[in-house]
């Protein structure tokens, strides 16, 4: 599980392509720090097993699906991306609860500058937007940010110039495709509540698996 709160920038060294895999390099430092094999880094909102360690860098194995769905695909030698140790037990839950099992992607509808804050809007996919809330949180690129506003075809977050100087998300440009993660906590109760909703509403079976039991 991780916080959502990025804790350095790193680089993507080298993509290489294996057979049914591809293997990232990635140069960092302070994600290193009491790192060890089989630990796990978010990589721009990514869980990732580190698989080998070397002096100021570490490596990673991408399997297909995730290739597929999320941004990895489009990154490159050069790449920054936004690193982030799994949480202990213990440490302090500064930004929302995340798995680093990004849900899908968007893209960058518009940058607004308003002073020294930047307001992102981004697209999403219907089967996503349906779990976004106003005020709700969101992953985005696997920073933890709240949603300001939420729209018919997406929703927009203010990044404030801490964000802005702490993550790759003061590089991005309209077009950018970027990997979205749905807060844990509304994707259960929307999840949960859909199956009350199905074709024939609520009934006594229903009921008693509310816990109900003498209805």
């Amino acid at each position: 599980m991780f916080t959502g709160l990025v804790e350095e920038t790193g680089r993507i060294a080298a993509v290489r392509s294996h057979d049914g895999y591809h293997r990232l390099t990635i140069e960092a430092d302070t994600v290193l720090q009491g790192t060890r094999v089989d630990d796990s880094i978010a990589v721009d909102g990514v869980c990732l097993t580190v698989v080998k360690l070397e002096k100021g860098r570490f490596y990673a194995d991408v399997v297909r699906e995730t290739w597929q769905k999320t941004t990895v695909s489009g990154w490159r030698s050069g790449r920054r991306v936004n690193l982030e140790r799994a949480l202990r037990m213990g440490d302090r839950l500064g930004g929302h609860v995340m798995q680093g099992h990004v849900d899908g992607t968007g893209d960058i509808r518009s940058i607004e500058k308003l002073g020294s804050n930047h307001i992102i809007f981004v697209n999403l996919s219907r089967p996503l937007l349906k779990y976004m809330a106003a005020k709700g949180s969101v992953g985005i690129n696997g920073v933890s940010l709240t949603i300001a506003e939420k729209t018919g075809t997406g929703i927009a977050v203010s990044l404030i110039p801490h964000t802005l100087e702490q993550t790759t998300l003061s590089s991005l440009h309209v077009g950018d495709a970027v990997n979205v993660e749905i807060d844990i906590m509304a994707k259960q109760i929307v999840t949960y509540l859909e199956s009350f909703l199905e074709p024939g509403g609520l009934n006594a079976e229903k009921i008693k698996k509310l816990g109900f039991d003498n209805v």
